[in-house]
């Protein structure tokens, strides 16, 4: 647990096993912090509500901002929720300007989104990643935008990435 206001940077860990009984198996962070950096980390075996590795959850007055997920690792994350918030992999909540870099999205599962869940975001940017063989059971196999944030034209681009049997 990460609370309000706490910049966070995470390099080269391994979480492995992990159970939340509600969100974030691994990492769930408490609203509105900025430059969070997550480098050469895997996530494996997570089990959450929602955002089963990691979960980001910001008020709307003020949302994250700089995000940045490079050369991670997403595997075998499983979120449980039967609502719209079961992002498996990782869950965004209020965010603008994400950025997720060479990294893989591989065998993850959730009811709303196997891969990415972005619900009030905006500028995120998405290069050089692998999805596959994630799953959902209601919205996207991989990535699902519920809602864009506030005004926000284009909430997302992607580019050089690969979506290989999500479902």
């Amino acid at each position: 647990y990460v609370d309000k206001g706490v910049s966070l940077t995470i390099s080269d860990c391994k979480f492995e096993n992990n159970k939340a009984a509600n969100l974030g198996g691994a990492i769930y962070q408490d609203g509105n912090s900025n430059n969070v950096k997550i480098t050469d980390t895997v996530f494996n075996q997570k089990t959450a509500t929602g955002g089963a590795a990691i979960q980001f959850y910001a008020e709307s007055a003020n949302p994250y901002q700089n995000i940045e997920i490079s050369g991670c690792k997403f595997t075998n994350n499983v979120a449980t929720a039967n609502d719209a918030w079961g992002g498996s992999a990782v869950t965004f909540n209020q965010a603008t300007g994400v950025t997720i870099t060479d990294s893989v999205f591989d065998n993850n599962f959730a009811r709303a989104s196997g891969a990415l869940l972005f619900d009030y975001c905006s500028d995120v940017v998405v290069n050089s990643c692998n999805f596959a063989n994630n799953n959902a059971t209601q919205y996207a196999g991989a990535i699902f935008f519920k809602t864009p944030r506030y005004g926000a034209n284009v909430p997302g681009k992607f580019t050089n990435c690969n979506f290989i049997n999500n479902t």
